[in-house]
């Protein structure tokens, strides 16, 4: 018991360091709570005992004992050893890890999450609140909705940017990519045509008579001889 003691003592004070709604009684508040479970906690710090009625917004047709028509009703009886009361309420009126006590009815919460909450009946020096609720506003939620909204479309607005951004870059670094690939290409071209020879030019030449060779070696006087006794053919000497 007394572990149990500290541990609902414990998480109450962190439930207080976050948000709280605290009831009196036949003051009707509507809150709202983002999470799936409604903590709602009953302080008896002076060690009273008494009976609490906390009434929960339904459908119209409920009808229970001690809260108004259209209410759900959490009926709780408390004895003097009971300092601190944990009710952990699910959105389908379910009391987690709680068999003694019961709700009758069903919570019927509204389109935008918020239900009406009011406390029939409560001892004097006893509190009642719900730990992870604030009241709600419409104005603020509207207020809250339309910033939310234009977040929204200023991180839209900023990611389109960021993507043209790097689109205009890539398409760029395209550009010159190939503008420096043909530049290249050209330079190349222009510098092997200026490394060929001068001379590579095919040369035209007549063509080549052959003939005898002709030796420019001197006769021998035999030859000398042979050649002076042989006369030269001429017709008039064969008539």
């Amino acid at each position: 018991m007394r572990f149990e003691l500290i541990f609902a003592i414990a998480f109450d004070i962190a439930s207080r360091c976050t948000a709280e709604v605290e009831f009196e009684e036949g003051v009707s508040q509507v809150i709202f709570y983002k999470d799936d479970i409604m903590h709602l906690f009953v302080y008896n710090e002076n060690h009273k005992s008494g009976n609490i009625s906390v009434c929960f917004e339904a459908s119209p047709e409920t009808l229970t004992p001690r809260c108004p028509e259209g209410y759900a009703e959490l009926y709780v009886s408390i004895k003097r050893s009971q300092k601190v009361l944990t009710f952990d309420i699910t959105r389908d009126s379910r009391i987690l890890d709680d068999v003694d006590n019961v709700i009758e009815g069903e919570l019927q919460f509204r389109d935008d999450g918020s239900i009406e909450v009011v406390v029939e009946e409560q001892p004097d020096l006893i509190t009642v609140s719900i730990a992870n609720a604030h009241v709600f506003d419409p104005k603020k939620s509207v207020e809250i909705t339309r910033q939310k909204c234009k977040k929204r479309l200023y991180w839209i607005i900023f990611g389109v940017c960021v993507v043209a951004v790097l689109m205009i870059i890539g398409f760029t670094v395209g550009i010159c990519c190939c503008y420096k690939r043909r530049t290249r290409t050209h330079t190349l071209t222009e510098e092997n045509q200026s490394v060929l020879p001068q001379n590579d030019k095919p040369s035209v030449s007549g063509p080549s008579v052959s003939g005898p060779s002709m030796s420019t070696k001197a006769a021998t006087p035999e030859e000398q001889v042979q050649l002076l006794s042989v006369k030269p053919y001429s017709p008039a000497f064969n008539g």
